[in-house]
């Protein structure tokens, strides 16, 4: 189980790069996305960052994860009209993150962190980029890194956009069910972003 360190963290400084604020604003570029995981070191600076990513998903929504955040997260301002891009910058965020450091596993980081994942993914408005990066998250549920809840609540998803009927998965048989039903390729992992930006108009 996760434990927050009370003492003062001692965040790598190149995170700070780039500003906070700077993260969340709209005008980030796609490229800089590759500066600010490339300065993602230590356990502390990737908590901040999934805490980011996570803050930016939530800062035009419900914001039902803000009550969890630590002290590395600002005051964001929403701007409803950027949803979809933002979506799909932090959606090359994650997949970046995922493949430098891994899942985010539950004794290493509290629970919204772990989460942070499988939230940006269910909030892609394509249902094609989720169905191409799916294998990515069902490759760490096979590792025994992406619990089943995760796996279910992205996977779910797909199949009532494409069949507006909600399931819930409760073991591999009806995963493997699912992903048959719906033409998932599991076996191909692509951990590369460039596809993202075609994606997200379909």
């Amino acid at each position: 189980m996760w434990i927050r360190n009370k003492e003062p963290r001692q965040l790598n400084e190149k995170i700070f790069i780039v500003s906070l604020r700077a993260f969340f604003s709209h005008s980030v570029l796609w490229t800089d996305v590759e500066d600010e995981v490339s300065s993602v070191v230590s356990v502390d600076d990737q908590l901040c960052y999934w805490e980011k990513i996570l803050s930016s998903d939530q800062a035009y929504r419900n914001g039902s994860f803000n009550h969890y955040m630590t002290e590395c997260i600002v005051e964001v301002q929403s701007d409803k009209s950027k949803v979809d891009s933002i979506d799909c910058l932090n959606m090359k965020r994650v997949l970046l993150m995922l493949d430098k450091h891994g899942f985010p596993k539950i004794e290493d980081f509290p629970p919204h962190v772990h989460s942070t994942p499988s939230v940006v993914f269910i909030h892609q408005k394509s249902v094609e980029l989720r169905v191409h990066y799916f294998p990515v998250l069902y490759s760490f549920y096979r590792s025994g890194d992406c619990p089943l809840h995760e796996i279910n609540y992205v996977l779910g998803s797909i199949y009532f956009n494409r069949f507006q009927e909600r399931v819930s998965i409760e073991n591999d048989e009806e995963m493997n069910h699912f992903i048959k039903v719906l033409q998932i390729e599991e076996d191909k992992v692509d951990f590369d972003p460039s596809a993202i930006l075609n994606l997200c108009n379909q």
